[in-house]
């Protein structure tokens, strides 16, 4: 997008706006009071009485005009945070099309050779296969990609209900891990639990979730820790936590990547967002920037909430789930710890 002459940026203009409302504001208070001034002078003078000249109503006058100054400034401020705001937006969408339409192309461009090379050679079985094997494998990066942006609109429809079940979490994420073992082959992945040791009950705790909500969103975090992460081996731990003095239930993701900036934190979750560590060298997204924003809204229609934090660069990161507890649940914990102390 060519960017305006400086004069007419939207900043210089509001600037301009402020700083010409603030003067004539200024002016018309000065010429008033000096008005006020020389009639007082001139009454003081010829012995004149004030209530033929100033009419009670001259003060009200000046003090609505300084409300309505003031309510002027205020609906300009906002125009300009609205404004500034949709360009950002804009921006980011100008950015997500270009590198999205790339994500579309490399998959697309190498099923194409592949099928090219069916046609004008003849191959073997086994280079066949491997052939397919590789054509899949784009048309699942296709598929995912296609699915994000649906999975997208789809969770921003506010009115759509999801059935929730009752389920246990931590043999839930275990069988997730392991139904999907063989899509992060080039690291490991620890599930550990801290909910029976500080609770030293033996029932397990159960929050109601949409089970394939969730499988998506231990995908999108998990995804997210293999794709940005430069180690020889990529770790990822998941802790489920139930500290004693708290009712949450947490989900503690942990990785060895790439790390998050600080200043990236606050807007890691907005859709489209990528932050500066996520590019290629040639400045395209390595994914859609849709991942963690798909992920909070899922935590959101679970009631729950997610926070980041990162050291740094290379410093890793840890994505943190908190799910607040059923009462029932929390006097359930409670009898058995009692049961068990017994």
């Amino acid at each position: 997008m060519k960017r305006p002459f400086i004069i007419f940026s939207p900043i210089a203009i509001f600037i301009f706006s402020l700083i010409t409302l603030c003067t004539s504001q200024f002016l018309f208070l000065n010429w008033y009071f000096r008005v006020a001034n020389d009639l007082s002078e001139f009454m003081v003078k010829f012995h004149l009485s004030e209530n033929i000249i100033f009419a009670p109503r001259s003060w009200v006058i000046v003090l609505i005009s300084s409300i309505l100054i003031g309510i002027i400034l205020a609906g300009l401020a906002l125009i300009f945070i609205y404004y500034q705001k949709s360009i950002q937006l804009y921006n980011l969408q100008e950015h997500f099309i270009n590198s999205f339409t790339h994500e579309l192309k490399t998959p697309l461009a190498s099923i194409k050779l592949y099928l090219e090379t069916f046609v004008r050679h003849e191959l073997k079985r086994e280079k066949q296969l491997e052939f397919i094997k590789f054509m899949l494998k784009d048309t699942k990066r296709l598929a995912d990609h296609v699915n994000q942006i649906l999975e997208a609109g789809a969770l921003e429809n506010r009115s759509k209900k999801y059935s929730m079940e009752q389920v246990n979490i931590e043999q839930f994420i275990v069988d997730f891990v392991n139904a999907n073992n063989h899509i992060f082959q080039n690291g490991k992945i620890e599930v550990l639990s801290e909910v029976y040791e500080a609770y030293e009950a033996y029932a397990p705790i159960k929050y109601p979730i949409n089970k394939s909500l969730f499988e998506m969103l231990l995908m999108n975090l998990l995804a997210n820790a293999f794709k940005y992460n430069q180690q020889k081996e990529v770790l990822v731990k998941i802790i489920i936590s139930r500290a004693k003095d708290e009712h949450y239930l947490n989900i503690i993701f942990k990785d060895n990547g790439i790390g998050i900036h600080k200043n990236d934190m606050k807007h890691i979750f907005k859709k489209f967002y990528q932050p500066a560590g996520t590019m290629s060298s040639s400045g395209v997204m390595k994914g859609s920037g849709l991942g963690l924003y798909i992920s909070q809204q899922i935590v959101k229609i679970h009631k729950g909430e997610i926070v980041v934090k990162s050291l740094g660069a290379q410093m890793g990161s840890e994505f943190k789930i908190s799910f607040p507890i059923n009462p029932f649940y929390k006097r359930l914990l409670c009898f058995y710890r009692g049961q068990g102390r017994g």
